[in-house]
């Protein structure tokens, strides 16, 4: 029997303020749009054309069934020299978005210019991934899903790879944002599931500016969620947020015609708000002291959506003894990788550091 909160949860989803409600589900958001190269996708000034890519790397995506958890959605880039490839990176995306717009930038960059195989994931209730879009009900089953991934497709996938390359391959990881806040809690459950992370801007404590007064704070955790988890009604989250991203609007416009498999701009649904920004934030930032990953995180110095300064502590506090911070000066949140034009000579620099540090840590 359907409880009065799933019935008024269902009865507000239909008014979910995105631009296309039929994309609600992940079997509405794959409809149709279970292609590797996204036409609409925002072109990456670090990129040739597509049809260059296509000479040098292979995109390939499917459907992963995770037990008890639904159909997760896949995409790798691959260099079509496999010799080539001396490391394998795992992309966590962030809020609102998947890995199939401007994500794919950064997995074809790294495959078709250092030879870097690359493997991408939806996380639940994002992109062409099943579950309620941008529907965050659990803070642990929503780290339990993208560990699901990891620990079942990643390590076959990357032993194929090894066998055509002849070589074992060290697997790394990368998580933007949100996806850097999940993939945190991912090596703070299991530390050596990975060689070494790379963290950027990642959701480790969300700036006051980002929240709601501690009343409002109060009475939405508190009394309204109960009754409306799906409502989108979060106070800083929304189409101005959007404008967060990037100095230049029209990135930031570009990067939102892109994601056409969602709406990073609406306003985000109360549970997950509250289960991301207080309940997976105050989790993460319990823990922060015993994170003993190998890492490398880089902050935008100007973000306004997560803070640089928990980047500080997660850097000053964790166990692990190979650590390193960079601060991007100058940039805002989502600018380190996926910027515009005025910003080429960082995003090139960015990639460098990146791939160096990579380097350092494989085997010859």
């Amino acid at each position: 029997m359907r409880t009065p909160q799933d019935i008024m949860g269902a009865a507000l989803a239909v008014f979910e303020p995105v631009p296309n409600p039929d994309r609600l589900t992940g079997e509405q958001r794959r409809s149709g749009r279970m292609v590797p190269f996204l036409p609409n996708r925002m072109k990456s000034p670090l990129l040739p054309s597509d049809k260059e890519l296509s000479k040098h790397v292979s995109v390939d995506i499917g459907l992963h069934t995770l037990e008890n958890r639904g159909q997760c959605f896949w995409m790798t880039v691959v260099p079509k020299d496999i010799k080539r490839v001396r490391q394998v990176l795992v992309f966590f995306h962030g809020l609102g978005e998947h890995i199939g717009c401007y994500y794919q930038n950064e997995m074809l960059a790294f495959a078709y210019h250092h030879g870097i195989a690359c493997i991408g994931f939806d996380m639940v209730g994002h992109g062409r991934s099943d579950g309620l879009h941008m529907m965050v009900d659990s803070w642990n089953s929503f780290v339990s899903w993208a560990t699901a991934f990891c620990d079942t497709f990643v390590p076959r996938k990357v032993k194929e790879w090894g066998d055509l390359a002849q070589r074992e391959l060290p697997i790394f990881a990368t998580g933007v944002s949100m996806g850097g806040g999940v993939l945190t809690a991912v090596c703070l459950l299991a530390p050596h599931r990975f060689n070494g992370v790379i963290l950027i801007s990642p959701m480790l404590g969300i700036e006051a500016a980002s929240r709601p007064s501690p009343l409002i704070e109060w009475i939405l955790t508190k009394v309204i969620v109960r009754f409306v988890p799906t409502w989108p009604i979060t106070p800083g989250s929304g189409a101005d947020a959007m404008y967060l991203h990037a100095k230049d609007r029209e990135v930031c416009e570009a990067i939102q015609r892109s994601n056409d498999l969602g709406n990073g701009s609406a306003r985000l649904r109360l549970q997950t708000a509250v289960e991301l920004g207080i309940v997976g934030c105050t989790w993460i930032q319990s823990r922060i002291d015993q994170f003993s990953t190998p890492f490398i995180v880089m902050h935008a110095s100007e973000d306004q959506v997560t803070s640089p300064d928990m980047s500080q502590k997660l850097h000053s506090s964790a166990l692990s003894s190979d650590k390193t911070i960079r601060f991007v000066e100058g940039a805002w949140h989502g600018e380190i990788f996926q910027g515009g034009p005025k910003t080429v000579d960082s995003m090139r620099e960015s990639f460098e550091v990146v791939v160096q540090w990579l380097n350092d840590r494989t085997p010859k």
